[in-house]
C-alpha cells in the first residue's frame, strides 16, 4: 500500500503545482487564487483552514532549508517558493490540504487527471489515503483493521470500476478493501503499465486458507472481487 500511495502522491504533487501554477506561481500563498469559503472557514483553534495551513506549510520550508533548492530561492529571491518548488516539501497531508483548498474547478481538472471526474470525491479519497499513508509509515496492521476513516462509494456513473462499493455491506466499508480498491483505479490511471494490481492479487493469494480467518470476512473483499472489471490484467 506504501508503494501506491508514494505514486499517487508524486502524482498529486505535479497536477497541484501544474494547475495553481498556470494561474500564479504563488498561488498557494495567495487565497485569491484558492477557494474562499474552504480558505476562510474557521477550525478549532479559531483559525482560518488557510492559516492553518500557511503555518505547516513554513514550518516544512524551514525545515528544509538547508536543501540546495531552497537555499537558493533564499539568497537569490525573497525565499518565496513558487508551488512547482513548494510542492517538493510538502508530504502528503500538506498537498492533499492544499487540494482541498483549491478552487472547484482546479479540484476537477486535476481529478480528471487522475481519472475522478468529480473533486468533492477525490479530496474525501485523499484524506482517507492520508490516513492510510501515516499508518504504513508507522508499520501499523492493516489487513484486519477496523479503519476510522473510510472510503465514500462515488456517486452512480462517475467511475465505472468502483460501482462494486456501494454494493459492500456497511461492515465492509470500515475495511481495508475499499481503500485498495480506489488504491488501484488511482495508480493505474497515473500509471496504465502499473504491476502494482498483479502484486496485490499474488499476494492475497497467498493468504493462508483458513475457514476462520480469510480477506472476505475480515478485510471486506468482496467474494468474486478476482473476477471484478477493476482487477482483471
Amino acid at each position: 500500500m506504501f508503494d501506491a500511495i508514494e505514486t499517487i502522491e508524486v502524482a498529486l504533487r505535479v497536477h497541484v503545482a501544474y494547475v495553481l501554477g498556470k494561474r500564479d506561481a504563488f498561488g498557494h500563498l495567495n487565497q485569491e487564487h484558492l477557494d474562499p469559503v474552504a480558505c476562510t472557514k474557521i477550525i478549532e483553534d479559531r483559525r482560518t483552514q488557510w492559516a492553518a495551513w500557511a503555518a505547516k506549510y513554513a514550518t516544512a520550508v524551514n525545515g528544509a532549508r538547508s536543501e540546495d533548492f531552497v537555499r537558493h530561492y533564499t539568497e537569490k529571491y525573497d525565499g518565496r517558493l513558487p508551488i512547482w518548488v513548494g510542492t517538493e516539501v510538502m508530504d502528503f497531508g500538506l498537498v492533499a490540504k492544499l487540494y482541498s483548498l483549491l478552487r472547484a474547478q482546479d479540484r476537477t481538472e486535476i481529478g480528471r487527471s487522475l481519472g475522478v471526474p468529480a473533486g468533492g470525491v477525490l479530496r474525501k479519497w485523499l484524506t482517507t489515503l492520508n490516513y492510510l499513508r501515516n499508518l504504513c509509515a508507522h508499520h501499523s496492521r492493516l489487513w484486519n483493521r477496523r479503519l476510522t476513516y473510510t472510503i465514500s462509494s462515488p456517486p452512480p456513473g462517475l467511475v465505472a470500476d468502483l460501482e462494486h462499493l456501494s454494493a459492500l455491506p456497511a461492515t465492509a466499508r470500515r475495511k481495508i478493501y475499499s481503500v485498495v480498491a480506489v488504491t488501484a483505479h488511482l495508480v493505474t490511471t497515473i500509471d496504465p503499465q502499473t504491476g502494482w494490481k498483479a502484486r496485490l492479487i499474488d499476494l492475497m493469494a497467498g493468504f493462508p486458507q483458513n475457514p476462520q480467518v480469510s480477506p472476505e470476512t475480515d478485510m471486506g473483499f468482496p467474494v468474486d472481487w478476482r473476477s471484478l472489471p477493476l482487477w482483471i490484467t
